[in-house]
C-alpha cells in the first residue's frame, strides 16, 4: 500500500465511531465515478449575437 492508503487508514482508524458513516458517505461520493451530462456541445455556445463593433474596431 502506498503511503497516502496508509495515511487513510490510520485516520479511519482513529475516528470516532459515531463519525464513520458520514466518512464513508464521503468517500463513496468521491470514488463513483462522473459521468459527463452529455457529449453534445452546449447549447447556449453560438445562440446570442455578436455585439455591433464601433467603426474605430471594424476590420478594415
Amino acid at each position: 500500500m502506498s503511503v497516502d492508503r496508509n495515511e487513510l487508514h490510520e485516520l479511519v482508524d482513529a475516528l470516532p465511531d459515531d463519525q464513520l458513516p458520514a466518512a464513508a458517505e464521503i468517500l463513496r461520493r468521491r470514488a463513483e465515478p462522473r459521468t459527463a451530462r452529455t457529449t453534445e456541445p452546449f447549447a447556449w455556445i453560438g445562440a446570442g449575437q455578436a455585439p455591433t463593433l464601433a467603426p474605430e474596431h471594424r476590420r478594415r
